[in-house]
């Protein structure tokens, strides 16, 4: 007598002589058939539910899995992402600055201040000119003009210019004004000494006025002419 292919496979071969013809349904798919000769038979489990090969029904997606549509198999959330529930059909963006544990069921704060998370993978250091009061993601935040970071990397913060340089955007260090220039406190450029003005050495945090019998005529003069 012939023997029936179990529940969960199918076999469309007459004259079959060993079981190996019957097949399996695939991973997401499922048959309480039994005797079927058809693929047809095989059903997608619904979104959220998933069966290994050659399964007779469906079991919810495990936490830290999904299945965003029928038929589809459970698979692992994406880096970055995290999935605390059981049966669902996507799963949840981690918060700014946090990484998907290795089980996806939660999200981990292992990246510290001073870092960034990068292809939402890793935590690296922020780059020169860039900051993190707390971990960010995808990339630092900028030092604006007239403040910098002070150190090359991974830093938390960023300090203003000290009167008498200057910073463009996303500046390490700070450079020190010419001579016949000025600046104060976070400063993104120096301003030339006024007319009647002068500013001797690099530096400077102000202008010195021309003193009696001497002038300026022109903005940003290192010393005051004679008359």
């Amino acid at each position: 007598s012939c023997t029936n292919c179990g529940a969960g496979k199918y076999s469309a071969t007459t004259a079959a002589s060993t079981a190996s013809t019957c097949i399996d349904c695939f991973s997401g798919k499922y048959s309480t058939a039994i005797g079927a000769n058809s693929s047809i038979t095989c059903v997608d489990c619904i979104a959220g539910h998933g069966s290994d090969q050659g399964s007779t029904g469906c079991d919810d997606c495990a936490p830290g899995k999904y299945s965003p549509v029928d038929g589809r198999p459970c698979g692992y959330c994406a880096d970055g992402t995290y999935q605390p529930e059981a049966g669902k059909i996507s799963c949840i963006v981690c918060p700014s600055g946090l990484l998907s544990d290795p089980t996806f069921q939660v999200c981990t704060s292992s990246c510290k201040p001073g870092e960034f998370v990068r292809n939402k993978t890793a935590c690296v250091l922020c780059t020169p000119g860039h900051y993190a009061p707390s971990a960010q993601t995808g990339e630092c935040l900028s030092c604006t003009a007239g403040f910098h970071t002070a150190v090359p990397e991974g830093s938390e913060s960023c300090t203003a210019c000290a009167p008498g340089s200057f910073s463009e955007l996303n500046s390490v260090n700070c450079s020190v004004c010419p001579i016949g220039s000025w600046s104060g406190f976070g400063f993104e450029s120096c301003t030339n000494c006024d007319e009647g003005k002068a500013a001797a050495t690099s530096g400077s945090s102000s202008c010195s006025t021309c003193q009696p019998g001497k002038f300026a005529s022109n903005p940003g003069q290192a010393t005051c002419d004679p008359c």
